[in-house]
């Protein structure tokens, strides 16, 4: 049973009934409340779905944001829900928001310009932020269809103006290139890049291409484009710009040219989204491209006065703190739009007030006035009353009384009493499941009590009861007190690997088989036989210069050590050189000895053959809260591979940190446990065991395995019982630290040896270490494998997975080298919790931790 048909099941209840009749009718406010977990989301669906118009949904923060998104996009499908998510740059920031999130926020303007029926979900906070408006937007998205006439030049000069940056290969959202009578183009919003061939000024096909291979994949009729920036630079409106800076600079009392000369020059700089009331004076929020018959949901109205309000005083802060230190831009009513004016506008439209709470009416409600409990001037004032012409009288609260069904914590007997009382009540009961093996699972756990329950694959966040029906939908995280599943908001793109590890750069190390270690200084042109030839220029020690004809390319390569060392550079004619490449020699010679001695060993003592999967494995990998990436699934397969055959596993697996190799790692331990055999996990510090504990256990805490730490946070009494159960198979998984591999702790059938980070242990560890591989699987872990661990992957010597696909929505990493100043640590920590996150402060002495906890409860008293 698909969840979609969890529509026609709601529409059954009386109260929602006459909901969805009195909005058919016109009428222009609802005020519902009692809409406990996703009964909310579920309004918005059976609304959006009686009416078939466009509609905005407001909420708190952009976690409610994500909540609901994912609902409806399991309710309604996801070609009918678009993400408006706020900029998450803050207030007159030099910084420009992320090119996924414009991309994301100018595909939802569009679908509501065009009149689609779909459901935009934005939080508060993207409601306030002024953008392009609707007029340009329209003026400047293309529709492009084969057989359209174009103007070769005339397109290109258009993409750079709406924002898009030439290059010589397509590989990212954003930018373009030219080869002929080719243009390949990648926008934001789609899956892959598409590639236009043009005939004369004809466009002869439109297809989809790979950004990994280049290869085309499929054709299409018509694509749209889209503008990169929500700021779209317009050369002949250009001087109009620089005078509007201009005169809020001599408003403000400050020197406007260097802003004036910074937009006559034409470009799209990083942080000029917050000049946007200068490019575009008639700039509008979200709500100007909602058509009049659309329909607008205010999820929490009380909740949005408190996060628009703390919003609003966000914007004041950070224009005071611009026009202190001197700096020129748009007053907070030019680039914003209060709370209040928004407010002001909902008379033109039907709007559905909707709370959780029961009895609760959201903003107060009298004599056909919404009463404004804002603060902000001039838009909001404390004692005005917003009216409404369409109000005559006050709406009627109407009280769905959902509850919440509560967590169970995985304690099966309490979920089948409470499953017997619901069919005693006659009610029709859904257990939404996050795929196929939980839905097997549960029924398989519930036993005779899970007949005739509804079991639907997809996604809720939380479970309800609508009582007048009677109705229940359980969610299987609630059951088993697990995080659900997130959906994914656009699909994964593949990682592009290095093409060219011999490109150099001016200024790059590089080493001479020849004459060792230099710094690349470019190419220069010299006459040297009465010719002409191109040579590279390397500078040595005592500031000599070689000089390398190109064809003697090979003989020079690109210097790779260590992230962030600087080489010492090499003595040209020194002998220091050809002792180096001697010791190197011989320890190459050592090595390939130790190698073949390693592997000549587990060649003549075959390991152990793991089984195939069991049911209990794929429940496993089905209950994975998040959704695995491509590369994560390729790595898994392959280890288990390994596992099934005789011969003893040594597999490398490279990825990033948070691109889910501990993940994979978890499923090769339960395997190995599946067949009876203990698992080690080796890490090099106690907060890393200490981590992995907890994810391990989590993780396997449905199943009958036993996982333990060994490491200094135990006591002597409690290491002594952990070692003592290893010895005697009652422990399936150890973790620790060095303390593992040390003679006195023994396993009683140690199948799979897991090592995190190899590189992060010392000489004697990894001796021990090289023994324990002889025998049982190894599988390392790494995100930055030292060069002779990837070496011998790369020459085949180990077997390598590569983690190379980002996980869901992972952003790049953000980083600033500044001096320590207060006002820059509270901007950057109070800007992670208004989005819902959390900070990490790492302070580098433990003797003054606590004065620096004290400076931060000072400086951030609101928190925690």
């Amino acid at each position: 049973m698909p969840l979609t048909n969890l529509l026609a099941l709601a529409s059954l209840s009386p109260i929602l009934q006459r909901l969805t009749s009195r909005l058919q009718a016109g009428e222009p406010r609802l005020v519902v409340s009692g809409l406990a977990g996703s009964a909310l989301p579920l309004l918005i669906a059976l609304c959006h779905r009686t009416t078939d118009r466009p509609t905005l949904a407001v909420v708190e923060d952009p976690e409610a944001a994500e909540q609901v998104k994912d609902d409806l996009a399991s309710l309604l499908g996801d070609e009918a829900v678009y993400p408006f998510p706020d900029w998450e740059v803050l207030p007159y920031e030099h910084q420009s928001p992320d090119s996924e999130v414009v991309g994301l926020r100018l595909r939802a303007l569009d679908a509501l310009h065009r009149r689609r029926p779909v459901v935009v979900v934005a939080p508060v906070r993207a409601l306030a932020q002024k953008t392009i408006p609707p007029s340009l937007l329209a003026g400047v998205s293309l529709s492009l269809r084969v057989g359209d006439t174009l103007s070769f030049h005339a397109f290109q000069s258009r993409l750079v103006r709406l924002g898009f940056e030439r290059t010589e290969i397509v590989q990212a959202p954003g930018f373009f290139s030219v080869r002929g009578g080719i243009i390949d183009l990648f926008p934001f919003g789609v899956e892959r890049p598409f590639r236009l061939e043009l005939f004369g000024d004809d466009v002869e096909s439109i297809r989809e291409f790979d950004v990994y291979t280049q290869r085309s994949t499929s054709t299409l009729d018509r694509v749209d484009i889209l503008p990169n920036r929500e700021v779209v630079i317009d050369p002949a409106t250009l001087q109009d710009a620089a005078l509007r800076a201009l005169i809020a600079a001599e408003r403000a009392g400050l020197d406007g040219a260097e802003l004036e000369a910074r937009i006559l020059t034409g470009g799209l700089f990083e942080g000029v989204e917050r000049y946007l009331p200068f490019y575009h004076p008639d700039a509008a929020s979200v709500l100007a491209y909602l058509p009049l018959d659309g329909l607008i949901c205010l999820c929490e109205p009380s909740r949005l006065r408190e996060q628009a309000d703390a919003y609003a005083h966000e914007v004041e802060e950070g224009y005071a703190k611009a026009a202190a230190s001197g700096e020129v831009v748009p007053e907070p009513s030019e680039a914003f739009e209060s709370f209040g004016a928004f407010l002001s506008r909902l008379s033109a439209y039907q709007v559905a007030h909707l709370t959780r709470t029961s009895g609760d009416s959201g903003l107060p409600i009298t004599d056909g006035t919404m009463v404004d409990n804002g603060s902000q001037p001039p838009e909001l004032n404390p004692k005005s009353k917003i009216q409404n012409p369409k109000f005559s009288s006050p709406p009627e609260v109407c009280d769905v009384a959902a509850v919440p069904t509560g967590s169970f914590h995985g304690a099966l007997d309490v979920l089948q009493k409470r499953l017997a009382e619901w069919r005693g009540q006659h009610a029709a009961i859904l257990v939404v499941c996050d795929n196929t093996g939980q839905a097997d699972r549960l029924t398989e756990l519930l036993g005779p009590e899970g007949d005739g329950l509804g079991m639907v694959v997809g996604n809720l966040h939380a479970g309800f009861i609508i009582p007048d029906l009677p109705l229940v939908v359980l969610t299987d995280a609630e059951v088993f007190s697990r995080y659900r599943r997130r959906q994914r908001r656009r699909p994964f793109k593949e990682g592009i690997l290095i093409e060219d590890f011999t490109s150099l750069t001016e200024g790059d190390y590089v080493v001479h088989i020849d004459h060792g270690i230099g710094r690349y200084l470019g190419l220069q042109r010299l006459v040297v036989d009465e010719r002409e030839r191109d040579c590279l220029m390397i500078a040595y020690a005592d500031d000599d210069r070689l000089y390398i004809p190109i064809e003697q390319l090979h003989r020079v390569q690109k210097y790779i050590g260590a992230d962030g060392e600087i080489p010492s550079l090499s003595r040209l004619g020194g002998k220091a050189w050809e002792q180096i490449k001697a010791r190197t020699k011989k320890a190459v010679q050592d090595m390939a000895q130790e190698l073949i001695a390693l592997y000549a060993a587990r060649q003549a003592r075959p390991g152990f053959g793991f089984s195939p999967d069991t049911h209990w494995q794929r429940e496993l990998e089905d209950s994975f809260i998040y959704e695995e990436t491509p590369d994560q699934l390729k790595a898994t397969e392959e280890i288990k591979q390994d596992m099934e055959r005789a011969a003893p596993m040594d597999r490398l697996v490279c990825g990033d940190v948070g691109y889910g190799k501990t993940e994979v790692a978890i499923r090769a331990a339960f395997k190995a446990v599946m067949d009876g055999k203990q698992v080690a996990v080796l890490v090099p510090t106690t907060i890393l065991a200490q981590q992995h504990l907890t994810t391990f256990s989590e993780r396997l805490a449905d199943y009958p395995v036993s996982v333990q730490m060994l490491s200094r946070f135990k006591t002597p009494q409690e290491q002594k019982q952990i070692i003592d159960g290893l010895a005697s198979g009652a422990v399936d998984i150890v973790i620790g630290t060095h303390r593992l591999i040390q003679r006195d702790v023994t396993l009683k059938d140690l199948g799979l040896v897991i090592i995190d980070e190899e590189q992060r242990f010392g000489v004697a560890h990894k001796e021990r270490l090289k023994r324990l591989k002889q025998t049982v699987d190894v599988l390392t872990m790494t995100a930055t494998p030292i060069p002779r661990t990837l070496h011998m992957s790369l020459v085949g010597a180990r077997d390598m997975s590569i983690i190379n696909t980002p996980p869901k929505d992972r952003l790049p990493v953000h980083t600033e080298i500044v001096r320590f100043d207060e006002e820059v640590i509270r901007e950057a920590i109070l800007r992670e919790v208004d989005r819902g996150g959390q900070v990490f402060f790492v302070h580098n002495r433990v003797q003054s931790i606590d004065s620096m906890v004290h400076f931060l409860q000072r400086l951030l008293p609101q928190v925690s």
